[in-house]
């Protein structure tokens, strides 16, 4: 696996449709590449978890801050199954952040600066914590939890799961990944597509 980080251009646009209330959720979503919780905020610069991202969730903020782990066949840095990653992403400004991410299980850490794209901008309209099939063809996974989840706004206050939005992947008619198990500051994201 390779630890990632990317400030991107606009994001795909999700349908979002209403679903029932729970005590950490506000409403579920259903999106055609991802799954995972987001967290609607006002000027959030910060975010940790192992995939996290910065805005992009919203049809007015499509661009992203995003960090993380994916799969993928390179030799360093080297993150293996059941390794335990922590990623935060920092929103300095509307263009520019940084991703700084740390293997826990291996000690590897790096700090990454990034810069948006021209005519990209954040908005700091949304926390993320996501499990994303960004090229089509979504892997099979086992279930995993995003722990410690918080979010910073720029005034400092500090925010947790409570009130954030369920998201579900379903490219078609079948769920292939959805968040469950929400709490102040965890989520277990949940793969139920084929398995082969």
């Amino acid at each position: 696996m390779l630890l990632s980080a990317l400030l991107l251009a606009p994001a795909v646009a999700a349908l979002a449709t209403r679903g029932p209330d729970r005590s950490h959720v506000r409403r579920d979503f259903i999106s055609n590449n991802w799954c995972g919780q987001v967290l609607s905020g006002n000027a959030i610069r910060e975010v940790s978890a192992s995939w996290v991202g910065i805005d992009g969730a919203s049809a007015e903020c499509q661009a992203i801050l995003q960090a993380g782990t994916y799969a993928r066949l390179m030799d360093e840095p080297v993150v293996r199954p059941g390794d335990t990653v922590f990623v935060q992403v920092t929103a300095h400004n509307s263009t520019s952040g940084t991703a700084y991410m740390e293997n826990h299980t291996t000690g590897q850490k790096v700090t990454i600066a990034l810069d948006a794209p021209a005519g990209s901008y954040l908005c700091g309209a949304a926390a993320e914590w996501i499990q994303e099939d960004a090229a089509g063809g979504l892997a099979p996974f086992n279930t995993f939890s995003f722990n410690e989840c918080r979010a910073t706004e720029a005034s400092g206050h500090a925010r947790t799961l409570d009130g954030s939005e369920r998201w579900f992947l379903r490219p078609a008619d079948h769920t292939l990944c959805y968040p469950s198990d929400v709490s102040r500051d965890s989520i277990r994201i949940n793969y139920s597509g084929p398995l082969a």
